[in-house]
């Protein structure tokens, strides 16, 4: 007598038919999309006084951000945002004094013409070639202690100086900044780097 084959019940071989059709489906679909990241473009300016010594250095500067920030700003944004940070390769030196340009550690009594012109004498002066107007935030990092400047960083546009209805902060060189402004001491720690970009990324 010829053998007798083992047959499986109905109910199992339906199911193994189920999962079989079910995993063709799956390899017939398109592969999910990987989820995007946003980068935001960043330039550092290195700004330093003509009466004030310092020791702060390019490459240190370069790590911060593009080390430090940027690995936080990932994190804290689980992928979706990433940052691009260019650092000048220069330091551009002011054209006055640091007590032309000093402010008081509180905000409210902060003279904000003092903030203006910080900013204003400072990206006057940067390379005509770079477009500041296609950076999303804008720092700058000066030779120069808090307790030379008055404080350890701030948010000065639009932080300090708000957003102006007349449109985008122009320098007197006309020099246009259509995003905002961060302004860092040497001494300014990693919370704070974040916390003042931050506010310009968000626009307040």
């Amino acid at each position: 007598m010829p053998a007798r084959t083992a047959s499986l019940p109905w109910s199992a071989a339906r199911s193994l038919l189920l999962a079989a059709l079910c995993l063709a489906l799956l390899l017939a679909l398109p592969a999910a999309a990987a989820p995007t990241t946003a980068v935001k473009r960043g330039l550092v300016v290195l700004v330093q006084f003509p009466d004030v010594s310092h020791d702060l250095r390019r490459d240190f500067v370069q790590q911060r951000f593009s080390g430090f920030l940027n690995t936080y700003v990932q994190e804290m944004s689980f992928g979706a945002v990433s940052l691009d940070v260019e650092v000048t390769p220069d330091w551009i030196t002011l054209p006055e004094p640091v007590s032309s340009y000093r402010i008081p550690p509180q905000n409210l009594k902060v003279d904000k013409s003092r903030v203006a012109r910080l900013i204003d004498d400072a990206l006057s002066r940067v390379d005509p070639g770079l477009d500041l107007s296609a950076y999303d935030f804008i720092a700058l990092m000066l030779g120069a202690k808090m307790q030379e400047y008055g404080m350890v960083g701030l948010c000065g546009y639009p932080g300090m100086l708000g957003w102006s209805s007349e449109g985008p902060f122009t320098t007197k060189s006309g020099r246009v900044v259509r995003s905002g402004v961060a302004i860092f001491t040497s001494q300014a720690h990693p919370g704070t780097l974040f916390h003042d970009v931050a506010h310009v990324l968000g626009g307040v």
